[in-house]
């Protein structure tokens, strides 16, 4: 029987098995028109094919993106989900297991985009 482990991720936080309230920290992709991309990577133990990993962001607090903002990551509707969409992949760097957790911190609802300033 495989083991799931569930991960919070968010950008520059190191994660721990249990949830914790974080931060994302707009201000480092405030120069940018690339639309940030919040990542983690987390070293796994030696026997981790035993596992399924999985990861979420739970209870997301929104903000509001400016019309500046939206023009300049060149966000289209259709194109950003309603709801934080987390891909997670498990890769090996210098002969070490390691989790690869990805995911975009926007969303589009009712036709507004919204940025995730912090969650659980």
């Amino acid at each position: 029987m495989k083991q799931k482990i569930l991960f919070l991720i968010l950008l520059l936080f190191a994660v721990a098995a249990q949830a914790q309230f974080v931060a994302v920290e707009w201000s480092r992709a405030q120069s940018d028109s690339l639309l940030p991309v919040c990542s983690q990577v987390l070293p796994l133990p030696a026997d981790y094919e035993g596992y399924e990993y999985s990861a979420a962001v739970e209870y997301p607090e929104y903000t509001p993106m400016s019309a500046e903002e939206v023009a300049r990551y060149r966000l289209r509707a259709g194109e950003v989900p309603s709801v934080p969409v987390v891909e997670t992949y498990v890769s090996i760097a210098a002969k070490e297991p390691q989790l690869n957790i990805l995911f975009l911190p926007v969303v589009c609802t009712d036709g507004k985009f919204k940025r995730i300033a912090s969650a659980d």
